[in-house]
């Protein structure tokens, strides 16, 4: 495989979208080493974390991805989506929240959020 960004995410997403997690978090760390300001590549390297049962590293990878695009209402829904799985419910709760927020027309954030707090007693 070409040492090129573009051909490494390619490859990463490929690997991820047809269940190989673990080699797409090889080919999708290679590819942040060379391209450390990409936020979609921490994006999708959290993916392949969660998929691997890693919640701790995804949710520290995902917010690599939101210190460089804080306004990325999917990275926000990801992290919120980490946290609950790792049974951080008022961390999980904001992260929805900033999602929604982002984008509004986004239906998904909302009823997750309804979700938790139905589970959770809030309401």
């Amino acid at each position: 495989m070409p040492n090129w960004p573009g051909a490494l995410f390619t490859q990463g997403i490929i690997e991820l979208k047809a269940g190989n997690p673990d080699h797409a978090l090889a080919t999708l760390s290679q590819c942040a080493d060379i391209t450390p300001d990409w936020a979609e590549v921490y994006f999708h390297l959290a993916r392949a974390h969660f998929r691997t049962g890693d919640l701790g590293t995804a949710i520290q990878i995902v917010g690599k991805s939101l210190a460089l695009n804080p306004s990325w209402a999917e990275a926000n829904y990801d992290l919120g989506n980490y946290h609950e799985k790792a049974g951080r419910f008022e961390e999980a709760l904001a992260a929805f929240g900033k999602a929604a927020q982002i984008k509004p027309k986004w239906s998904e954030p909302g009823k997750r959020i309804l979700s938790l707090k139905n589970s959770l007693g809030m309401n």
